[in-house]
């Protein structure tokens, strides 16, 4: 359908205010344009071209949507009153207005007012298949009963603009076949609520310019978007509060998104974000009865608290912290897993918390990276989880990499209690750390077995003072405490046979075996860690 248009429906630029809807004048103006033009599609669209016809809809419109019929003998009568009349016009109307498309093409729309006569959304009450196309759309709006009514009940927008809010009071609607929003812009927030489903559509958005999407207290039994891959997705926000999701909900290549913000909300089918970068998200009280897939994107903060993962959940090559926010941290926050998790290739940036998690299956985070700022802020409990992975399915090389880590992180929790009782346990982590890094560096404990070597070796040939003159009588004090130490080492029996002729260096050479020891036993350990089987 295509109408006269009338200069009261459209602007010469567009306009984020209601300059020029501020008087009833132009209330006035824009609703007697926008019904002439109204009837005058419906006139056209069922072939009404009487003037008479056209004069008796505008007369009947709106009013005739509060003229039902009451008395169906009234359609076979044929001395009727004038007010009967008009209901049996009324009815004819609406039965004929039935299945009828009628578009609204090209119009400029200002904000509502639903406490004024000239209301423009009651000139919709009588029209079933109602189609915007390429309209505009002013103001902060709520589209609810005004448009959705008995009749009015499939509502479509094609090629439209919304310069302001736009809110969605949704209703059960039968099938159109058609998206709600066809390439349509939103340059405000688009919100939808109802608690009743939004079935009949094909999907909500389909390569829709979007901003802010806030969606609440809605069953979606549709697809909530379609992109195609030509036209790509601006999206800063998507928020679901208390929904239910029967349709497999995709977001993919999304770049730029602010926040990402779930909360009471149940996903029946498969959720997807593919490779999107996203800089907070929070995903709070929600059930993810399908698979839940995060492959290849990017978050900046990440909160899952009191949520519930039924199936397969994929955090394979995702990047935690890709902005460098190091002061946040990657919470997992009593959070249950009933099947396989899956982080293989993360990159964590950020701290991870796994500490208040419930996991059926033990979770996957083979070749995962952890920066050097995520490994000192990480606590020892998530360590050991990601350790024992590994250890249930035998890759003992990457459990003692996470051992080693482990123990680091205990390291640190000793080194934050001052407690008198946990002194030993510090000078004892710390020394694993030098020697060896827990058991995981062979080379740095070779290394130290190397120089404990050279050092005893070097002493042991200068004890004829041949490279270097080490006699020092010093005070009768000193000469008393080095022999009474040269005499206890002396009473180790398993090395008198290394004394003979050297009672003066007993205490060192005691020391250097004590020490010797020590090393192979951390140079034989991360040689097996690092080669058994």
């Amino acid at each position: 359908m295509i109408a006269t248009m009338h200069p009261a429906l459209t602007q010469p630029k567009p306009l984020n205010t209601h300059e020029w809807w501020a008087d009833s004048s132009s209330c006035k103006d824009f609703y007697l344009a926008l019904q002439f033009f109204v009837v005058q599609a419906i006139a056209k669209q069922t072939g009404e071209r009487d003037a008479d016809v056209r004069r008796s809809l505008l007369q009947l419109w709106p009013n005739s949507a509060e003229k039902a019929i009451d008395d169906y003998a009234l359609l076979f009568s044929e001395n009727l009153t004038d007010e009967q009349q008009d209901q049996v016009d009324a009815y004819d109307l609406k039965e004929t207005l039935k299945g009828t498309i009628i578009q609204i093409v090209g119009v400029h729309f200002p904000a509502p007012e639903p406490e004024s006569d000239w209301d423009y959304q009651q000139l919709f009450y009588l029209t079933e298949k109602l189609h915007f196309v390429d309209c505009h759309f002013y103001g902060d709006q709520v589209f609810t009963e005004s448009f959705y009514t008995e009749y009015s009940t499939d509502i479509v927008f094609l090629d439209c603009v919304f310069h302001n809010n736009w809110q969605v009071i949704t209703v059960d609607l039968p099938s159109s076949g058609l998206p709600l929003f066809d390439v349509c812009e939103f340059e405000g927030k688009a919100i939808i609520e109802g608690y009743t489903p939004t079935s009949g559509y094909t999907c909500i958005f389909r390569n829709c310019t979007l901003n802010e999407v806030i969606i609440k207290n809605t069953e979606i039994d549709t697809y909530l978007f379609d992109f195609l891959i030509e036209i790509p997705a601006q999206l800063k926000k998507l928020a679901l509060i208390k929904c239910t999701f029967n349709k497999t909900l995709t977001l993919g290549n999304i770049k730029g998104m602010k926040t990402l913000e779930f909360t009471s909300t149940v996903f029946n089918k498969k959720f997807a974000l593919i490779a999107c970068d996203c800089d907070v998200v929070v995903i709070k009280n929600t059930n993810f009865n399908d698979l839940a897939d995060f492959y290849m994107s990017r978050f900046g903060g990440f909160l899952l608290q009191k949520s519930i993962f039924k199936d397969f959940s994929a955090f394979e090559k995702c990047h935690f912290g890709w902005q460098g926010g190091v002061e946040q941290k990657i919470t997992l926050n009593y959070v249950t897993f009933y099947s396989f998790i899956n982080f293989r290739d993360a990159k964590f940036s950020q701290i991870l918390d796994l500490r208040n998690t419930n996991r059926k299956e033990q979770p996957n985070f083979l070749d995962a990276e952890f920066n050097s700022s995520a490994l000192q802020g990480t606590d020892r409990e998530t360590f050991r989880i990601i350790k024992h992975s590994f250890d249930a399915v035998g890759n003992k090389v990457e459990a003692s990499k996470y051992f080693a880590h482990e123990m680091q992180a205990y390291r640190r929790e000793l080194k934050n209690d001052k407690k008198e009782n946990h002194r030993r346990e510090r000078l004892l982590f710390w020394a694993n750390a030098k020697i060896s890094n827990h058991g995981q560096d062979y080379l740095l404990a070779t290394r130290w077995f190397l120089a404990i070597i050279i050092i005893t070796g070097l002493v042991l040939a200068n004890d004829s003072q041949q490279l270097i003159d080490t006699h020092f009588a010093g005070p009768v004090f000193w000469q008393w405490i080095r022999n009474s130490v040269n005499n206890m080492a002396l009473g180790f029996l398993p090395l008198s046979g290394l004394f003979n002729d050297r009672e003066h260096l007993a205490a060192f050479l005691l020391l250097s075996a004590v020490l010797l020891s020590g090393v192979t036993w951390h140079l034989l350990v991360a040689v097996r860690r690092h080669s058994k089987r």
